[in-house]
């Protein structure tokens, strides 16, 4: 998208801003889009980091960042393919959670092992390191 001729985008930024100048340390990490691992700093009011979420969370739907499209179709299908190979040697989603390092709710309901004859994007490409050790999708 492009900001330059957003108002609400500007308005959003400065109100987050002119909240709290450093905002991005305040608000705590987070492991996706608008879903924090922590309560963000402590030394901050909780009213005040509740608030500048809820700001970061409209600044991003102005964006069109739904917390659902952070990761491309490719790369949707690359993890798809980690677990269900993991799985056919008979590791649980929290053993393959813990090598992927993605929460194992997060795989088991958004990367499911592949079903029997179910195929992915025709348009997946994949490639390996120099010494064939590292799959990975290539980015199309």
């Amino acid at each position: 998208m492009r900001v330059r001729n957003s108002s609400e985008f500007y308005s959003l930024l400065h109100a987050l801003e002119n909240l709290d100048p450093e905002w991005f340390v305040h608000v705590g990490e987070e492991s996706r889009p608008n879903i924090y691992l922590d309560d963000g700093d402590y030394k901050i009011p909780v009213e005040k980091i509740l608030l500048e979420r809820q700001l970061l969370a409209k600044l991003r739907n102005v964006l069109g960042m739904n917390s659902r499209s952070w990761r491309t179709a490719e790369k949707k299908d690359e993890i798809r393919l980690y677990v269900t190979f993991y799985r056919q040697f008979g590791l649980t989603y929290a053993q393959v959670a813990d090598i992927l390092k993605i929460p194992a709710s997060t795989l088991r309901h958004d990367f499911p092992e592949l079903k029997y004859n179910e195929t992915i994007s025709k348009d997946f490409k994949l490639s390996t390191d120099i010494f064939g050790n590292q799959l990975k999708a290539n980015e199309i």
